[in-house]
């Protein structure tokens, strides 16, 4: 069995906003990935005066996407476990009670934009590292709940330029098309995204739980159990 690559997942305060950060060679998303992101997502919630998250890797990545050598020599009941993790990982990101903002510090591919677009904004970098859904490339399909996830929050030019043909994204390009909400001078995306969060936050009285239910409405729907769908995150060989 190939070894998960390793990461890290912590978590800090800045007044009332929580910066979560990956810390690993690529934080490709893994059994591993999903439970630490699981326990810091408990500890965020545990702070009451926190209002908003953002979340960031550390050095060239944001995320690199499925740890696919790890994926592909899962047992049937690793392939489940890791299933349930990651569908459950999805529904707290997308359904989290506060303001959530991707701070997207490098190359953002595969499963890692698609995470980053599980939350309410984004912010990138100006002139350092690419975002794309290189599927196309490694010969995969969307499972149904991925699918979703990119029919709901794309419009069609950004279906177009980003799945069917998978190009690559700068930051620049990435305003331009829609995919990120605003751009950051190279290193200082978390304290765009902070600053961000905080003004969308700032004098506002609304509660977590209308927060969660609002979101759960609109997009419950998108993030549902795959399982059956799995082998198709697998490449084709």
């Amino acid at each position: 069995m190939a070894p998960p690559i390793h990461v890290d997942v912590s978590v800090t305060k800045d007044g009332e906003v929580a910066i979560l950060t990956m810390s690993g060679t690529q934080n490709r998303i893994n059994t591993m990935f999903c439970k630490k992101w699981l326990k810091a997502l408990d500890k965020v919630e545990s702070w009451p005066e926190v209002k908003a998250l953002v979340t960031t890797g550390s050095g060239k990545f944001y995320s690199n996407g499925l740890d696919l050598e790890n994926l592909m020599t899962f047992t049937e009941a690793e392939g489940t476990e890791f299933g349930k993790l990651f569908l459950e990982l999805r529904r707290r990101i997308l359904c989290f009670p506060m303001v959530t903002v991707a701070a997207i510090n490098g190359h953002c591919f595969a499963g890692g934009m698609l995470i980053a677009f599980l939350h309410d904004y984004r912010v990138m970098h100006d002139g350092r590292g690419w975002m794309c859904l290189n599927e196309i490339d490694l010969g995969m399909v969307f499972t149904p709940s991925l699918k979703a996830i990119i029919t709901t929050k794309f419009t069609p030019v950004m279906i177009r330029e980003a799945t069917i043909f998978g190009n690559r994204f700068t930051g620049p390009q990435a305003l331009k098309l829609g995919f990120i909400d605003k751009l950051a001078d190279n290193g200082k995306s978390v304290q765009v995204a902070i600053d961000l969060a905080q003004s969308l936050t700032a004098g506002r009285s609304y509660g977590r739980q209308i927060v969660h239910d609002m979101k759960e409405d609109f997009y419950g729907h998108i993030v549902f159990d795959d399982m059956a769908e799995l082998e198709k995150l697998k490449p084709k060989l």
